[in-house]
């Protein structure tokens, strides 16, 4: 058997399936209290070997990864805390500095395992590396027979990854950050003089709750192609209940949004994202805008010189790129600096469970995360774009 084909999970599988089957025929000579035959030490020999081989794999493994972190470490703006609250999104999200975000979707590898398990009547449990889909509850669902196919839902963008909000990894339940409100410009001392003291640092405490969706499928429900798709829409759920997150706590520290005015609809919105800018000392590109589809489209709906630039309306408004959320409150759209804010979260993790009162199996997947925690005071403000 090739062992670099196996997935870390199917790799584990493997040993233990290895050692469960020497220690079997172990203890079957010890219960008929005999020696094993000529045949049982040379099976017991072959499968040393083989636990020989799966160790050996496992240890390659591990020094890949080893050199996978220190070549990370390595190249400057490549650690979880990337270029800071400073350096604004977009220079790192172009190119492509990881914001520490967990995925979302189940692993191929890992819903190959759910399937198997369910097929197979076991239950199975992963979480997903660092860097999904209805509820089915009967065979004429999913499964059967006949030929199925199923169309992949793309891995949803949240509005955290998209902005490039830097993540830290969830240690428990809650976890705490500091608040800065930048210091304005001041005059010069003299040498002998005392300069200024900052002090403006309050500490933010966020509270991590779970997100995750679970689905019932009946033992028909045991092929690839049928957890994948389930996977996918339960990704989707759970991607709209982080924008839901998010949103919340964005809006709440951009406070009241500027009252709507027909004739200086445009100059507030300049307004907004320039000020976001200079509160978070970036530019005015890094700067991020959400809304409704019905509000952006007032924003977005000014015409172009040319028909070259109408491409481009959509996704920037001066300068600021543009996010739609049906999670924003209605006629309202906020500018934010992701280098203003943090998240915190764990893992993606899926379990497939199989209920003995019914034989009914059920699959689900799950993060636990916080919203958006404020880094820099005046990151975020919004504008009523909508006559009230």
């Amino acid at each position: 058997m090739d062992l670099s084909t196996l997935s870390d999970v199917q790799l584990t599988a493997r040993e233990d399936d290895l050692r469960g089957e020497q220690i079997a025929i172990m203890n079957k000579c010890e219960g008929e209290k005999r020696s094993a035959t000529p045949g049982e030490t040379e099976r017991i020999s072959r499968l040393d070997v083989a636990l020989g081989k799966v160790e050996e794999e496992k240890r390659a493994r591990r020094q890949v990864k080893l050199e996978e972190i220190r070549a990370a470490a390595a190249v400057p703006g490549a650690t979880e805390h990337g270029d800071g609250a400073r350096g604004g999104a977009p220079s790192s999200v172009r190119s492509g500095e990881p914001t520490g975000h967990p995925r979302l979707v189940v692993s191929e590898a890992n819903l190959r395992a759910h399937a198997s398990a369910i097929a197979e009547g076991r239950t199975f449990g992963a979480n997903e590396p660092f860097e999904t889909r209805a509820a089915i509850t009967v065979a004429t669902d999913m499964g059967g027979t006949e030929a199925w196919a199923s169309n992949r839902v793309p891995g949803p963008t949240t509005l955290r990854q998209f902005a490039g909000i830097k993540n830290t990894p969830l240690k428990g339940v809650a976890a705490s950050m500091p608040t800065l409100t930048l210091p304005a410009g001041a005059a010069g001392v003299a040498e002998a003089s005392q300069h200024g003291e900052f002090d403006a640092v309050a500490r933010d405490d966020l509270a991590a709750l779970r997100y995750g969706r679970w689905s019932t499928v009946t033992a028909a429900t045991d092929a690839f192609d049928e957890l994948s798709s389930l996977s996918d829409a339960h990704a989707v759920g759970i991607a709209r209940d982080l924008n839901l997150l998010d949103v919340t706590a964005l809006e709440a520290a951009a406070g009241s949004p500027t009252a709507f005015s027909a004739s200086l609809l445009e100059q507030n919105i300049r307004e907004v994202i320039l000020a976001v800018a200079e509160a978070a000392m970036i530019d005015p590109d890094g700067v991020v805008l959400f809304g409704t589809a019905a509000a952006l489209a007032v924003v977005t709906g000014y015409a172009p010189a040319n028909g070259g630039d109408r491409g481009s309306v959509s996704t920037r408004v001066y300068g600021a790129r543009v996010y739609s959320t049906a999670s924003a409150t209605a006629g309202v759209v906020t500018a934010f600096a992701p280098g203003g804010f943090r998240t915190f979260a764990t893992p993606m993790r899926s379990a497939s469970l199989i209920d003995p009162k019914d034989g009914g199996n059920t699959f689900g997947s799950w993060l636990h995360s916080t919203p958006a925690g404020v880094a820099i005071v005046g990151s975020a403000l919004s504008v009523d774009v909508v006559t009230p």
